[in-house]
């Protein structure tokens, strides 16, 4: 079993989750590999000097459980091309045959704004144009491995919604179309530019989203994944009391909505169930003060201590292991 998708951060974030404690608790859950999105890592996993640090990190610690690792991609063809020749170097069977556990998994793409920190903000590839020379530059040097996308339109967000006294909101101001809209475009411009590689779609949370995707198997290398929390979750239970931790990126969608993503997960159209296990601490979920005086939000659950707990409940539900 791997889980696919996991936020682990060494270094500047350490109290949030590392990639000792992780393993450690893979293990404890059965599972035999994690994929760590660490351009969410402070500082962000963009190069190949980072990636070896990372590297260096998950070795310190003998454990059975493989760590993948995405780097993640700004729209620069050179920093493009040195993370793509990385993942064809540090590889899973190359990792294997000298003895280690670490690798480069894939790419991340952020279609959207997810960074604010001055060091992140070059990895929020929001432009249309943007995207399409990542995807060029790809096809240029026939990269075949898998990139990863996180699909949020930021034109589509109403920001002025989000009331964090009111957490459903959140919801409100990262609709359903910033997803759907995204995914179609990022999919597009993949078809577009001869992408010859796996795209791979995120914590997907709505029916139109499962619905684009599996319109687009036809012409590329596609597939996508969903997380426990849109398939159990909805936004309504974030009008209870301590609604505000249940706050994601995309956020929990409405009943009707996280039903119909359910049943195409029953139908098999939705090709990977992935944690995104994203702690953060309890003043950062409820509106303790940031280093820059404000208050934070922050957007995340931890998944991974209760995976056997939640995949029993989903198979309670009619999914199949």
């Amino acid at each position: 079993m791997i889980d696919s998708h996991a936020h682990l951060r060494d270094w500047c974030q350490s109290h949030k989750e590392t990639i000792e404690h992780a393993c450690r608790v893979c293990e404890r859950q059965g599972i035999h590999g994690i994929f760590d999105m660490a351009a969410n890592s402070d500082p962000p996993v963009i190069t190949r000097d980072i990636f070896r640090l990372s590297v260096l990190k998950a070795e310190q610690y003998p454990s059975q459980v493989y760590h993948g690792v995405f780097l993640g991609l700004t729209y620069e063809p050179p920093q493009i091309e040195e993370t793509a020749r990385c993942v064809e170097e540090y590889s899973f069977d190359n990792a294997v045959n000298n003895g280690k556990r670490s690798f480069a998994a894939g790419l991340k793409l952020f279609a959207g704004t997810t960074f604010s920190g001055s060091s992140f903000k070059k990895l929020n590839v929001t432009e249309t144009s943007q995207q399409r020379i990542v995807f060029e530059t790809l096809s240029k040097i026939k990269y075949r491995g898998v990139v990863d996308v996180h699909c949020e339109k930021d034109f589509l967000m109403h920001t002025k919604l989000w009331n964090p006294k009111n957490p459903i909101t959140h919801s409100y101001a990262r609709p359903e179309e910033s997803e759907t809209t995204s995914i179609e475009e990022v999919a597009k411009i993949a078809h577009e530019t001869g992408f010859d590689g796996r795209l791979h779609i995120v914590h997907i949370t709505t029916p139109g989203s499962v619905e684009i995707v599996d319109n687009y198997r036809k012409l590329i290398n596609i597939s996508c994944a969903v997380t426990p929390w849109h398939l159990l979750l909805n936004n309504e239970m974030m009008n209870q009391p301590n609604g505000i931790c249940l706050k994601v990126n995309p956020p929990v969608r409405s009943p009707k909505t996280r039903e119909g993503l359910f049943n195409y997960f029953k139908r098999d159209l939705i090709d990977v169930l992935e944690s995104d296990h994203a702690p953060h601490s309890y003043e950062e979920k409820t509106g303790g003060l940031g280093k820059d005086g404000k208050s934070q939000y922050f957007s995340g659950i931890p998944c991974l201590p209760w995976w056997q707990f939640l995949v029993d409940k989903l198979m309670r539900k009619g999914i199949k292991k």
